[in-house]
């Protein structure tokens, strides 16, 4: 009898709040894991960056990009300069990938294409290797020559632009640069 009276008194008061931990579970299986917050200023895991200053082969020094833990700074005479934070880094291959760049400094001269409110751009690299890297900023499908940057106004909305499958699209032809 007394067995009998210490269960019923334990499943009594540990029953609420089993169920109660129960519920509690089912409702975060049932809604899932959220792990978009909607907060573009959220950490991005950072994939593979080529670091360094690239220099162009072909322009005699007058075009490169500094890229540094986290930020890049594009110079050119003749397309524009500009500066950003790397906001994300998405591999393609082991040799190729593009960098999400939100502007810090927005982009001047001749091809600035700058749209004020988009605030984010793609930087593609491939055949990467410790000396030698081709570049391509992103721009707007434009015949015969680009002459607006492809943007975007946040980083999820950059982060489903500038994929590999979009590349042919914002890419007409990379420039070789050396370190």
């Amino acid at each position: 009898m007394f067995v009998s009276f210490m269960k019923r008194s334990f499943l009594s008061k540990a029953l609420p709040c089993v169920s109660g931990l129960c519920l509690v579970v089912g409702a975060l299986l049932f809604t899932g894991c959220n792990t978009d917050s909607g907060n573009d200023d959220a950490f991005v895991d950072r994939q593979f960056v080529p670091l360094g200053t690239w220099v162009s082969k072909y322009e005699g020094g007058e075009d490169s990009y500094t890229i540094e833990a986290g930020t890049l700074t594009y110079i050119s005479s003749y397309s524009g300069t500009w500066k950003g934070t790397i906001e994300a880094a998405v591999d393609f291959s082991p040799t190729s990938g593009v960098l999400i760049v939100k502007y810090t400094t927005a982009p001047t001269g001749e091809y600035a294409g700058h749209t004020d409110g988009k605030n984010y751009t793609g930087v593609y690299y491939t055949e990467y290797s410790a000396d030698s890297t081709d570049f391509a900023d992103a721009w707007l499908p434009d015949d015969p020559y680009p002459t607006e940057r492809a943007e975007a106004s946040s980083l999820n909305e950059a982060l489903k632009l500038f994929t590999a499958g979009n590349e042919g699209t914002h890419v007409g032809d990379y420039g070789t640069y050396l370190k």
